[in-house]
């Protein structure tokens, strides 16, 4: 997509960063995290990422597929490295 804003998601200290376009879009506290969930409505027009934190949730939407898809494939990076930290060897 020419033209379209870099998106980064990051930890940063015990958070998740996510910006587009280097604006902060959305910081998450990892250790409130419980899960994440997406889906598309209205005809495939509205694309929705839900985080289920301990107490709360919010949900974000975005203009585009591809955006949302970025989002997630680099938000699922991000996670996938936190859950399988080996345990130090004793």
């Amino acid at each position: 997509m020419p033209g379209a804003p870099a998106i980064e998601v990051t930890p940063e200290f015990e958070a998740i960063a996510i910006r587009i376009g280097g604006v902060l879009h959305a910081w998450i506290d990892r250790k409130r995290l419980l899960g994440v969930t997406s889906w598309i409505m209205d005809g495939r027009k509205q694309f929705f990422i839900e985080f289920v934190m301990e107490g709360h949730s919010f949900t974000v939407d975005y203009d585009t597929r591809e955006k949302w898809e970025a989002i997630l494939a680099k938000l699922d990076d991000v996670l996938a490295k936190k859950r399988f930290v080996a345990a130090p060897a004793h």
